[in-house]
C-alpha cells in the first residue's frame, strides 16, 4: 500500500526521493513504508518535484535557513577552525 506525504523529511534531513526516505524509515526505524509525494491532477510528476524546496540546515547547530547561500554563510562561523580544506 503506498501513502502519500508532502515531503520525506525524517531526523532533521530531507531525503528527496521516494526509495532513500522508505529505506531510511526501515533501517532506522523499524517501519516498512511505500511513501509517495501526493500527485496533483494535471501536473507531471516532474513539476511536482521541481516545486519541493530542499531544507537548508546546518549540521552542527542545526539552525534552519531559507537558502543553500544562507546556510553556507552562517557555517563559516559555526563551523569555523572545523572544516578541512
Amino acid at each position: 500500500m503506498t501513502s502519500n506525504r508532502e515531503d520525506y523529511v525524517c531526523c532533521e534531513r530531507d531525503w528527496r526521493q521516494h526509495l532513500h526516505y522508505n529505506k531510511h524509515m526501515l533501517v532506522k526505524h523499524g517501519v516498512k513504508i511505500n511513501a509517495r509525494v501526493k500527485p496533483e491532477p494535471n501536473v507531471l510528476l516532474g513539476q511536482i518535484r521541481a516545486k519541493r524546496k530542499r531544507v537548508e540546515s546546518c549540521n552542527k547547530c542545526k539552525a534552519i535557513f531559507p537558502s543553500r547561500t544562507l546556510k553556507k554563510q552562517h557555517q563559516e562561523t559555526c563551523l569555523a577552525g572545523e572544516i578541512q580544506v
